[in-house]
């Protein structure tokens, strides 16, 4: 794996009919971003280049490094929606950025948003970027981990329907999910003693179970297993309706959460446009802005660069403090 000073880093375009392909251009428009690493993106030369005729910025650097995935046939008439072609696009951009990573060519992976409709519409397996790089690189054991500067989140669940959250809760999973924050928190981001509280799932974190009994079946034996094994920074479960308060105070340094909106709305709320996803688990280091395709604004020339922006400098500072992210 390469780790000198200045990294290489791997860029996705994301879906070629979203926000993804203008966010990038912007971002690499910067000097002081493109100073940070070598930047390879995986993309499509010729929507990059249609891309910025309105934007008109700076493209000579992107342009240096691309190296070009297509393989199927992308409209530009059919631009700015969810599609199969655009879904087929961006998973080819995403494993061959993979390949290139494991080929020891580069240090980590900044990933543009996708639309899960259009891989859906594509007849692709993974139900988004986390489960897709999990299978891509054989990890047994991911998590979502979105950052900001005040507040750090992870989510035990993902990409699941609320009904289904509770019967998936597992605690030996839980345990993994806090170990992996753990290690993270120590290795990527300096905290000698890191301060971790669990969210219980229930209001008022089930009130000794007259509210729910997933606290005290689930969540309260994986904390006590957690801190069996890692130390007494570990607690909870808390209330959900104050965590995030105390957590954002400094009273934690990062929030387990049980669900994608309980974590996501509060780091969303204060971190709309610098929040950064980053993929524990992986042998590599992976980020991405914490937002979607935005097919609603794309084409415009409004979408906002700067979670993206956000992902990209926490990659190189992941990768120069660690050399990848998440060691195991």
């Amino acid at each position: 794996m390469r780790t000198a000073s200045v990294p290489t880093i791997a860029v996705t375009m994301g879906d070629p009919g979203g926000v993804g392909p203008e966010i990038l251009l912007k971002a690499l428009a910067r000097p002081a971003v493109r100073r940070l690493a070598r930047w390879v993106v995986f993309g499509d030369g010729d929507w990059l280049r249609r891309t910025n005729r309105p934007l008109r910025l700076p493209s000579q650097p992107c342009w240096d490094a691309l190296l070009d995935a297509r393989n199927v046939s992308l409209r530009w008439a059919s631009r700015h929606r969810p599609c199969a072609a655009s879904g087929r696009a961006a998973h080819r951009y995403i494993t061959e950025a993979v390949r290139y990573i494991q080929n020891g060519r580069a240090d980590a992976l900044v990933t543009a948003p996708i639309s899960k409709w259009s891989f859906v519409a594509a007849g692709l397996a993974a139900a988004g970027h986390t489960e897709l790089l999990a299978r891509l690189t054989r990890s047994p054991h991911v998590a979502m981990l979105l950052v900001s500067r005040r507040l750090k989140v992870l989510l035990a669940t993902r990409h699941l329907p609320l009904l289904r959250v509770a019967a998936s809760l597992r605690p030996e999973a839980l345990v993994e999910d806090v170990r992996l924050l753990h290690t993270t928190l120590r290795r990527g981001f300096g905290i000698r003693q890191p301060r971790i509280a669990v969210a219980g799932l229930n209001p008022h974190a089930g009130e000794q179970g007259t509210l729910g009994g997933e606290e005290e079946r689930v969540i309260l034996p994986a904390i006590r297993l957690a801190r069996r094994r890692l130390g007494p920074g570990i607690s909870g479960p808390w209330a959900a309706d104050a965590v995030f308060y105390d957590a954002y105070r400094g009273r934690y340094d990062a929030v387990v959460c049980m669900y994608h909106d309980q974590g996501s709305v509060p780091l969303k709320m204060i971190a709309r446009d610098a929040g950064v996803n980053v993929t524990l688990g992986l042998p590599f280091v992976r980020t991405s802005p914490d937002h979607g395709t935005g097919f609603d604004i794309a084409g415009t020339g409004q979408a906002n660069p700067g979670s993206m922006i956000a992902a990209m400098q926490l990659a190189v500072a992941l990768v120069k403090k660690t050399g990848r992210a998440h060691p195991h």
